[in-house]
């Protein structure tokens, strides 16, 4: 998705909620908030432009103060039009991006699902190509309104049980599936920032039935217990690590 700029942006904004090229008299402030929101993303200027047509002063603020906390879901809805198009790996591996992967090394990142058996090249190509996904040099990243739609639909696929997600990534929900040892095979990938935790115990058999992925930052110890045998891991990321038991196709430190 390419960005406007902040004057195309008011002005696209502007013809939706105005229906001319200019804010209202009155509505100028408020007018700048909202593409500052959408980041620059057509899409979402556009549909914020729509929601706000002909409402109230009152009504915009309600909204833009709404804004700041939870997602619009029309906006989601929109973004997901374009998710909604690829092709299961694609798709795949777009979410993977969102989840945990935004601003990692490409060549890392095209190894981990090269040995999950996708066309990783190809794909991360695609998603370029159609603007869902950007490089910064050798690292890729995407708009955080996209990173946004992709972990919501995340979890969406499991509303009330993290354990039925296919990717973890908010310590929260990590630490409740990894106590009390729920996970299951649906969960393929786990970033937990252990900054944000003060202890977790661990049962031995957490990890046997589930995971390709999993980054702990933060693990206090240099080698890994060796009872605990996560067969299905493909990619482990302990920056402080030194010592790994048998079966680990690669790690990153």
């Amino acid at each position: 998705m390419k960005e406007l700029g902040d004057d195309h942006a008011l002005e696209l904004f502007s013809r939706h909620a105005f229906k001319q090229n200019n804010p209202h008299i009155g509505f100028e402030e408020l007018s700048s908030r909202v593409p500052q929101y959408a980041q620059g993303v057509p899409l979402a200027i556009e549909i914020l432009g729509c929601f706000l047509f002909e409402k109230e002063k009152q009504f915009w603020e309600s909204a833009i103060n709404k804004l700041k906390r939870i997602p619009n879901m029309e906006i989601q809805k929109v973004l997901k039009i374009s998710f909604d198009g690829l092709d299961d790996e694609e798709k795949n591996i777009l979410l993977d991006i969102a989840c945990f992967f935004k601003w990692k090394n490409k060549d890392l990142v095209i190894k981990f699902l090269n040995a999950c058996g996708f066309t990783a090249q190809i794909g991360i190509s695609s998603l370029v190509d159609k603007s869902l996904i950007c490089m910064h040099g050798n690292n890729i990243t995407m708009h955080d309104l996209l990173q946004e739609m992709g972990r919501e639909i995340v979890r969406q696929e499991s509303t009330n049980d993290p354990a039925k997600r296919s990717r973890l990534w908010h310590h929260e929900d990590i630490i409740k599936v990894l106590t009390s040892n729920t996970g299951t095979e649906a969960i393929e990938g786990i970033c937990l920032d252990m900054s944000k935790v003060k202890e977790i115990h661990l049962n031995p058999d957490t990890f046997t039935k589930m995971m390709r992925y999993f980054h702990w930052h933060g693990y206090p110890l240099k080698s890994l217990p060796s009872n605990i045998h996560p067969e299905k891991l493909v990619l482990l990321e302990m920056p402080h690590i030194q010592q790994l038991w048998d079966g680990v196709l690669q790690r990153c430190v």
